[in-house]
Parts: C-alpha cells; structure tokens; sequence
C-alpha cells in the first residue's frame, strides 16, 4: 500500500446504468491507492459494475452502496443491503454474475440480511 494505514472508502450512486461509468472511475481511483497492476485495478472495475448491474436488474429507485475496505494486502468491497429478490443461483442472470464475480476476484460471498436484501462481498489479494 502506497500508504501504511488502511482506509475506508464509502460510495453511493443512483441504481440507474449512466452510473456505471462513474462507478468504474471511482473504484480505479480507489484501487490505485494500493500497488495492484493494471490488469488487477481492470478486474475490480469489471467486478465491481458486474455487482452494480446485478442489483440494477431490480429496477428499484434506489442508491446502491459499495465500502472499499483497503488493506495493505488486498480490497474488499462490500455491496451493503443490496435488493436481489430471492438469490438462489436459478436466474441465468444471477449465475453470469457470479461466474463473473468468482472469475476476477479471490474471494465472494453473498450474505443475506433477509428474504430479499443481501450483502455481495468480494476481495482481491495484492499478490
């Protein structure tokens, strides 16, 4: 890490898909305060959009909420109380995602607030 601390890095956007581009330059920013190349910073940039549009599907009008949790090893970003109805991998779009998802990251997880309300967590190790 460029920096000796770790920091968190809070970010809300409007679930709407002219955001995206936004998202993407903010978690490129966010990524190269730790020393990740560029195809790294590439790969959660994709992960990150992917998990936006995996929540847009819902087309609610709402804000989606990402925290980047930087470590001197790794990211971790956490998708907070995300709206994906009822997430059992039956969708063929829910599985893209998360083939996506586990294809860029080290590590994800999807754990449920309730029936339809989720945290979507995935982290990338600085190798």
């Amino acid at each position: 890490m460029k920096t000796s601390t770790s920091a968190s890095v809070d970010l809300a956007l409007p679930l709407r898909k002219e955001y995206a581009q936004v998202l993407r330059l903010a978690v490129a920013g966010i990524a190269s305060r730790l020393d990740f190349n560029w195809e790294q910073i590439e790969d959660i940039k994709l992960a990150s959009e992917e998990a936006f549009l995996l929540v847009m599907q819902k087309k609610m009008d709402k804000n989606i909420h990402f925290n980047f949790l930087l470590r001197p090893d790794r990211i971790a970003v956490n998708v907070v109380n995300a709206h994906l109805g009822s997430f059992n991998m039956q969708s063929y779009e829910q599985k893209y995602s998360f083939f996506i998802l586990t294809g860029l990251m080290d590590k994800v997880d999807v754990v449920p607030r309730n029936e339809s309300y989720f945290d979507l967590k995935f982290v990338k190790k600085l190798y």
